[in-house]
């Protein structure tokens, strides 16, 4: 059974006549009367009687229409879902994300993309870097986000990975005499209370190999798991940290104009570098393809630099 001839047939069986049906389908008359014969040979049966004049289905045409009549629709609805696809109109995207950028900065990101196509949906799990990629190594996301590590694996044939370079800023009070330099250094920060990550995070060794070359002591007051909690202390005027453009944008996004501190350049540069993790193995689709390059374009905004990893701390 051929779709012209369902067409043919649904039409006919809701028109009730040849004429009728033709024109609705914008046919000759001959050419639907054809579509039904060669429909009827083909079943072996006849699906209508003529009777004083009228056109009347036999009781097999009538489940033949109901079975058609959702075979057509399914198939309406299948074109129109894949011209959504096709527009960006449609589709779901799931992200795994290191926790950092998962509070505030990649929502917002999601939510400026997706305000214009309510028939997106999206799936966001927090991990930590490790797990996002064994996750996306596995093909279970579309889209990883976690910290680069210089000199780590990457399995190529199980994922795509595009490393971005952020130069770190030092967070400050606003109202603290620091606050008017055109820069921040070790010297600066002599001996004074900082918050930080875990010790063997790469942020953190390129921040302390920064401070051990100007021979300066870094005293580390707080520790958390990524920079937003520390940011909370810097407010308070119990720290200073040195923190990635995300967790900076991410302040700006929480603190929604009202910020209290200020983000300048810290020299020596300490780099930040974050995986941008594709699965190998799942084709992206249109959906995933256009935020991934949305994406890249808001990294390139805060000063993210495509290409291969760079050396830790210059």
């Amino acid at each position: 059974m051929k779709i012209h001839q369902m067409r043919a047939f649904n039409e006919l069986m809701v028109a009730k006549s040849v004429s009728e049906a033709a024109r609705n389908l914008r046919r000759s008359q001959p050419s639907v009367s054809a579509t039904i014969a060669s429909l009827e040979e083909d079943l072996g049966m006849q699906l209508f009687e003529r009777r004083n004049g009228r056109l009347l289905p036999v009781p097999e045409a009538e489940y033949l229409h109901k079975e058609c009549s959702e075979i057509l629709l399914r198939l309406e609805t299948i074109g129109q879902n894949i011209r959504r696809i096709k527009a960006i109109e449609s589709g779901h995207i799931s992200i795994a994300c290191m926790p950092g950028p998962s509070v505030f900065y990649l929502p917002g990101i999601i939510a400026d993309q997706f305000t214009s196509r309510p028939e997106v949906s999206c799936t966001m799990v927090s991990r930590s870097s490790d797990a996002v990629r064994q996750l996306m190594a596995a093909q279970h996301h579309d889209i990883g986000i976690a910290d680069y590590e210089r000199g780590m694996e990457e399995d190529t044939s199980l994922i795509r990975t595009t490393v971005f370079r952020f130069e770190c800023l030092c967070a400050v009070p606003r109202d603290d005499s620091l606050a008017e330099a055109k820069a921040i250094t070790p010297k600066d920060l002599r001996s004074k209370p900082m918050g930080a990550l875990y010790e063997d995070h790469a942020t953190y060794m390129a921040t302390a190999q920064a401070f051990a070359s100007r021979s300066c002591d870094m005293n580390v007051r707080f520790r958390a798991q990524y920079f937003l909690p520390i940011l909370t202390y810097v407010e308070r005027g119990l720290a200073y940290a040195i923190v990635d453009p995300i967790a900076a944008e991410s302040y700006r996004i929480y603190s929604a104009g009202n910020n209290k501190l200020t983000f300048l350049p810290f020299k020596p540069t300490v780099y930040f570098e974050i995986a941008l993790i594709l699965p190998a193995l799942r084709p992206a689709s249109r959906i995933t393809q256009h935020f991934v390059d949305n994406l890249t374009d808001e990294f390139r905004r805060i000063g993210g630099q495509d290409g291969l990893a760079q050396p830790t701390h210059g």
